[in-house]
């Protein structure tokens, strides 16, 4: 019973973390102060801050679209199970 509810309510608790780590910091508790630190201490030296935070926002979306491309395989694996 578990395993079917699991694979009906996956793909909404994947939106759900998905959409959360885009409207909140979440990722605030991994990389995304060292990422900004970095940014910043870098951006000073160079003088040159458009650069550099372009390359930060990259990364973050890099990070989103990862996130979401996993869940998305994961969502397909439990579809293609239920359907067989």
């Amino acid at each position: 019973m578990l395993p079917q509810a699991f694979r009906i309510a996956f793909p909404a608790i994947g939106s759900t973390l998905v959409g959360m780590l885009k409207a909140t910091s979440i990722l605030s508790i991994l990389t995304v102060p060292e990422l900004m630190r970095t940014t910043v201490r870098i951006s000073d030296y160079t003088a040159k801050p458009l650069v550099f935070y372009s390359v930060s926002a990259v990364i973050y979306t890099m990070l989103c679209a990862a996130l979401a491309l996993s869940l998305s395989r994961i969502e397909r694996r439990f579809l293609e199970k239920s359907r067989a």
